[in-house]
């Protein structure tokens, strides 16, 4: 069964190559221990953070996933943008230690929300299943190179100002989020009751 006519298949495939190559969650990785300790938290609640953030990872992952069934992966990969946007808002203007469980909060609901949603939108999207492969490889290296090549120099502008890190991450991830938002939604049950 085709989900899409093949103008409309790839466009989807142009957004979501976009939103893919665009959305960077490990900008902000090499910086966020040294910027949580020059905001004053200690390593005590540092190790708190982290441990927060994976149990609430642990705890959501089946919860989200059965929200991307119902109400499309479009809808999830969007939310999970708006979490990474919001925790990185969220730390930069208001760094305290409440400030930074509520991003981790986020943070944990953007990998969730994230976590397969896109992989699945990419499957459903392409008539030949046998390119899902080849482009989520490529999409995956491409976003890794990016990350690695920026993560590089994430230190040299946190020593230029420790907020142009967060302001980098939040302006690319809004590219990510635009892109997000222009592609179709698909919902797994409903594919399910048509075939």
């Amino acid at each position: 069964m085709r989900l899409f006519n093949m103008e409309s298949m790839n466009r989807n495939l142009v957004y979501f190559k976009w939103y893919k190559i665009l959305f960077l969650t490990m900008l902000i990785d090499p910086i966020f221990v040294m910027y949580a300790y020059s905001e004053g938290l200690s390593v005590n609640q540092i190790f708190i953070l982290t441990s927060i953030e994976t149990i609430l990872i642990i705890f959501l992952e089946v919860p989200t996933g059965i929200i991307s069934d119902l109400f499309g992966y479009k809808i999830s990969m969007v939310f999970a943008v708006l979490c990474y946007i919001f925790s990185n808002i969220i730390i930069m203007i208001f760094p305290t230690f409440i400030s930074f469980v509520l991003c981790e909060v986020f943070i944990a609901l953007c990998k969730v929300l994230s976590s397969g949603a896109d992989e699945t939108y990419l499957y459903l999207t392409l008539d030949n299943k046998d390119d899902y492969t080849k482009i989520s490889g490529a999409l995956d290296s491409i976003n890794f190179l990016i990350t690695g090549i920026i993560s590089i120099s994430i230190g040299y502008l946190y020593t230029m100002n420790k907020h142009y890190p967060f302001i980098l991450s939040i302006t690319v991830c809004g590219l990510a989020l635009v892109m997000a938002l222009k592609l179709e939604n698909i919902k797994e049950y409903h594919l399910e009751n048509k075939s």
